[in-house]
């Protein structure tokens, strides 16, 4: 299945559609702030200049957060949005 995304609205995606980088990076990130990631909750992107992954998670305590990773055009990632909910 060809699914074409427009840039501006989130589309929400199956949390297996999520790359590898990017969970490397959300890993990588969530060590540096002491939070051990239990589960992936949920998964959606949105185009920009790039790609924007919007990432549920919950911690090993049950603490929900949803992080944005920007992806930038040459592939490198920032963490635009970190909310606990």
């Amino acid at each position: 299945i060809f699914s074409v995304q427009m840039a501006g609205g989130w589309t929400t995606r199956q949390i297996e559609q999520i790359y590898p980088e990017v969970q490397q990076f959300l890993s990588d990130q969530l060590k540096q702030k002491q939070i051990q990631m239990k589960q992936i909750i949920n998964y959606s992107s949105q185009v920009v200049a790039g790609l924007n992954h919007k990432i549920t998670i919950i911690d090993n305590q049950e603490q929900k957060y949803e992080i944005v990773i920007w992806q930038k055009l040459d592939r490198k990632y920032e963490i635009t949005s970190f909310e606990k909910l």
